[in-house]
């Protein structure tokens, strides 16, 4: 992980630097939380990521849906640390095709971590970018495809890209 594309075997990619974290934390949660985005190039997600903020704690389900809320992946995370970013491997990587929407979220149980106002416009570090459709950032019941948003705030769900 880091801020650039690493040199293992191929580049991977993720949205959200390793430095970079929610302005606050709350916790009217349970939810499923996360983020709509688009790579500009086909490739396989290696990987959901979170951060997870002081105080949450239970078991976290990354999972992967099409823009249309089919589910197409998901990972349980092991061996958390108590905050900060957590990764967790897919077992096998999942394909994704260029100029899709997708969305990668992970389970709240107690805490979340949120920054407002965040995804009004696209973030984009090449070749991914979130998706500035006046809706991003989603939440939901846990388990489900998430389609709310509440003033498109950024909940810190990302993937790893190869």
């Amino acid at each position: 992980s880091g801020d650039q594309p690493s040199a293992e075997h191929f580049s991977r990619w993720q949205q959200w630097s390793v430095r970079q974290t929610p302005a606050g934390s709350y916790n009217d949660g349970p939810y499923e939380m996360g983020v709509k985005f688009q790579s500009s190039r086909d490739g396989n997600i290696l990987s959901a990521r979170y951060y997870k903020v002081t105080g949450e704690t239970g078991i976290h389900i990354g999972r992967i849906w099409t823009a249309s809320g089919t589910q197409i992946a998901e990972v349980q995370f092991s061996n958390e640390t108590d905050s900060g970013w957590q990764t967790a491997n897919f077992n096998n990587p999942v394909p994704i095709s260029a100029n899709t929407t997708y969305v990668v979220t992970v389970n709240s149980n107690t805490m979340y971590g949120a920054t407002n106002n965040a995804l009004g416009t696209p973030v984009t570090n090449p070749p991914l970018s979130t998706v500035a459709d006046g809706n991003n950032g989603v939440y939901g019941s846990p388990g489900t495809f998430p389609t709310l948003s509440y003033q498109n705030s950024n909940y810190f769900r990302d993937i790893v890209l190869q």
